[in-house]
């Protein structure tokens, strides 16, 4: 299994790079890209355009033990894929996989901890091509856990379209398994910096309920 960190995001409503943005004193990438450690040997960081990731590869050598910066492979935006936005870089990184299955997450959203990982291989399966989260009604598109060919099949015949969200690939997929837990905190991603401090004096508890449904052509 391949982690993947998508960092590579123009941040525009948080101000700066939320990538380098902390919670509880740890950057937030770091933090993801700890967290990927414990479930990965090989892992990629999305990040966008190559100045950025100069940047981010200095950064996070400064913060991480070479025993995990050496397990990291930076990945610059592909330009074939037309579109743009957490597809693209997807795509760009998806593509140079190997492993048969792949553990994204996005740099936005820190809360996220061992137990909602551990919840997705528990109920992952043969039957199933994706699994991902709910979050006040909606689904966490960039946060999943995914086979890697089906997924990288569909953005093959998408990347000369001039706008593809990832949603298009849950419409494509042919078999996707849906978690909704309450509390649904802990899934809370931060496009801009408001909610952080109350987070920090009051971090949010692990689901302690999680509801499951396998759904077969999503939309």
């Amino acid at each position: 299994m391949t982690g993947l960190v998508l960092a590579g995001g123009k941040s525009s409503r948080f101000g700066t790079n939320k990538a380098y943005a902390t919670y509880l004193n740890t950057p937030f990438v770091v933090r993801q890209i700890q967290l990927l450690a414990h479930y990965c040997d090989e892992l990629y960081v999305s990040s966008g355009s190559r100045e950025n990731t100069k940047k981010l590869r200095e950064f996070i050598f400064s913060k991480l033990p070479s025993t995990i910066f050496d397990k990291l492979t930076f990945v610059t935006d592909r330009p074939d894929f037309n579109s743009f936005g957490p597809v693209k870089g997807i795509f760009s990184a998806i593509s140079l996989m190997k492993s048969e299955f792949v553990l994204s997450v996005p740099v936005d959203m820190p809360l996220l901890n061992q137990t909602c990982i551990d919840s997705m291989i528990k109920y992952f399966s043969k039957s199933i091509d994706l699994i991902s989260w709910i979050h006040k009604g909606r689904i966490t598109y960039p946060f999943f856990l995914g086979k890697v060919n089906p997924i990288k099949k569909i953005l093959e015949a998408m990347k000369n379209r001039k706008s593809v969200s990832f949603a298009s690939v849950y419409r494509l997929i042919p078999s996707i398994m849906l978690i909704d837990p309450f509390p649904d905190d802990i899934l809370a991603n931060f496009n801009t910096p408001d909610g952080l401090e109350e987070y920090e004096t009051n971090p949010p508890i692990s689901p302690h309920f999680l509801a499951f449904r396998v759904v077969h052509n999503l939309f």
